[in-house]
């Protein structure tokens, strides 16, 4: 079900969800259906959001960006790729570790982000 706020009506939620699963039905690549999810995440945010998904791959144990991050820098995409998953290692890698969604609002004052400067 499509949720809708003031700055995202319904119908404008509906076409995107359908847009999504017209991409998977398709069979696009899942690079481009991820990258249209972030897009559609960003703009549903209206408070200028950087979405970043991220995939965990478990034969190298490591997190790889692909798709789902069109506006962040391609030296900080290029930094964090094949960085194993651990508690505090950002956003990404604390929850492939934790197994759960992690939220950050302000990678700069949070802890999960503590030391991993050079990223930003």
């Amino acid at each position: 079900m499509a949720v809708s706020s003031p700055a995202y009506p319904a119908e404008d939620a509906l076409r995107d969800q359908h847009e999504v699963v017209g991409m998977i039905a398709r069979g696009d690549d899942v690079d481009d259906v991820l990258r249209q999810i972030a897009l559609l995440a960003e703009r549903r945010s209206g408070r200028g959001a950087t979405v970043n998904i991220m995939a965990f791959d478990a034969a190298t144990n490591s997190l790889n960006s692909s798709g789902g991050q069109p506006s962040l820098p391609d030296a900080f995409l290029d930094a964090v790729r094949g960085l194993t998953p651990g508690e505090g290692v950002g956003s990404c890698g604390t929850a492939a570790f934790r197994l759960e969604k992690v939220f950050t609002s302000d990678v700069m004052g949070d802890p999960l982000w503590v030391g991993l400067d050079d990223f930003m």
